[in-house]
């Protein structure tokens, strides 16, 4: 009988090990998951409202934010541009622009860690605006 109940306890304990791999694997994939959804939903709001009608490149110097608009191909020409780093508060700047000439926004990142979303935001001669492009930066 004493072996019986022996191996008893050793499926038992076997078959315990494969459940709780089984919810540790399960628990693992559904945290991954939780993270890409919060994701995909932070940054919905900026990419549902973004135009597509300009080429821009934008790069880090340091502390400035270098802003070149390559193209643009909105009926309304575009006056000037706001350049806001999304989830700082007080750090937007408004500069003018032209095609092919570079915009500094001096100093914009300054004190600015981490992976942060440039948001540019352009204002076009009507008087309306609209996010233009936005793209994530590593700052350091």
């Amino acid at each position: 009988m004493e072996m019986y109940t022996d191996i008893y306890e050793m499926q038992s304990a076997r078959h315990c090990g494969v459940s709780s791999l089984l919810i540790v694997i399960l628990l693992v994939i559904s945290i991954i998951g939780g993270m890409v959804f919060t994701g995909m939903m932070a940054t919905a709001p900026i990419v549902e409202n973004v135009e597509k009608n300009a080429v821009i490149t934008v790069h880090l110097q340091g502390d400035d934010v270098m802003i070149t608009l390559l193209a643009n191909s909105f009926r309304q020409k575009i006056s000037s541009i706001e350049v806001s780093i999304d989830g700082v508060s007080g750090r937007s700047m408004t500069k003018p622009i032209a095609i092919g000439t570079p915009v500094l926004c001096k100093d914009i990142a300054e004190g600015v860690t981490g992976s942060k979303f440039i948001v540019i935001n352009a204002r076009f001669a009507d008087g309306t605006s609209a996010i233009i492009h936005y793209t994530r930066l590593q700052f350091s």
